[in-house]
């Protein structure tokens, strides 16, 4: 049940850097305005498998009041230095400080894990004031290739499938939809050509990649907001709630 990476995984997922990528910014801009739209923006926050604190780090620029915790003992990423806290297993935490969070989060932690319901029913049962929980989960296993292997997941969610999830640990679903919709027919491509991706992922650096990068960004950015949100894409978000059961 264990989500933590190995130094090879995050040094090829998380080199310094990456918060300038165009999928890294483009997430962390539909998850704050995920949190944003459902209130939850200004509630203390907890990422369980939080890896550097890429995601951290950003939302704390935003004025978010969250803490993440990583599992393995890994370095943290520039800006997030003091608010995660690395090889340290969030269950264990001292009592008194899993009691002051109100929303989870767990960002493609699900797939990682042969029985996500029973290791997030038992993170939430250690949590006993979060009243939300946000999930995304990598989409469509159609797009699985041998970066889902390298990484270590088990499986690629659909809506039903992440829902049926929420239902196992008896939460309510407050909506779930894909994003990233223009990435799912370029992922299909490249996996239909070659049969496999590149498992590395390279930060920008320069003034014409780090255009590019915006570039893309701002596309994932309009289909987010545009595309329907039951068309497929390439990764999936649901926020739940304890208190609609």
């Amino acid at each position: 049940m264990s989500t933590a990476f190995d130094q090879d995984q995050f040094m090829s997922i998380y080199p310094n850097g990456i918060a300038r990528h165009y999928w890294t910014i483009a997430r962390n801009d539909i998850i704050y305005r995920q949190l944003k739209s459902a209130g939850l923006h200004s509630k203390k926050i907890v990422e369980i498998g939080c890896g550097r604190g890429v995601v951290v780090e950003y939302l704390l620029k935003k004025g978010v009041n969250i803490t993440g915790v990583e599992l393995a003992a890994t370095q943290p990423y520039p800006g997030a230095e003091n608010a995660v806290i690395l090889g340290q297993d969030a269950l264990t935490l001292p009592e008194a400080q899993r009691a002051e969070f109100e929303v989870m989060m767990m960002l493609d932690v699900a797939e990682h894990i042969e029985k996500p319901e029973a290791f997030i029913q038992m993170m939430l049962q250690a949590y006993p004031n979060v009243k939300h929980i946000l999930l995304t989960v990598p989409a469509c296993q159609e797009l699985w290739s041998n970066y889902d292997v390298f990484n270590g997941h088990y499986r690629r969610y659909d809506l039903a499938a992440l829902e049926e999830l929420v239902q196992k640990f008896k939460w309510k679903s407050l909506g779930s939809r894909y994003f990233f919709h223009s990435l799912y027919p370029m992922m299909k491509l490249i996996i239909k050509m070659s049969n496999s991706r590149e498992t590395t992922i390279k930060a920008p650096s320069g003034a014409i990649q780090l255009f590019i990068h915006k570039v893309f960004q701002i596309t994932l950015l309009l289909d987010y907001l545009v595309v329907p949100s039951r068309w497929k894409g390439s990764s999936l978000i649901v926020i739940a709630n304890k208190g609609n059961l």
